[in-house]
């Protein structure tokens, strides 16, 4: 119970400032909003992990 508001809370804020930062906060939502629907415990920290490696390889990619 703890775990989940303080990523609520917390965390969430946190690595939502930093994919702002990186440019995919889009990304980031939109996995937050899948991992939450299937109820994955820490949803906050595998969105993130997911949205940067996406945004990455789509940039490298087209480099």
């Amino acid at each position: 119970m703890f775990n989940r508001w303080f990523e609520k809370a917390f965390l969430e804020d946190r690595y939502r400032y930093l994919a702002r930062r990186g440019g995919f906060e889009e990304g980031f939502d939109q996995k937050l909003a899948h991992f939450r629907e299937q109820k994955k415990y820490g949803a906050v920290r595998l969105a993130y992990a997911d949205a940067r490696y996406e945004y990455m390889h789509k940039k490298l990619r087209s480099e």
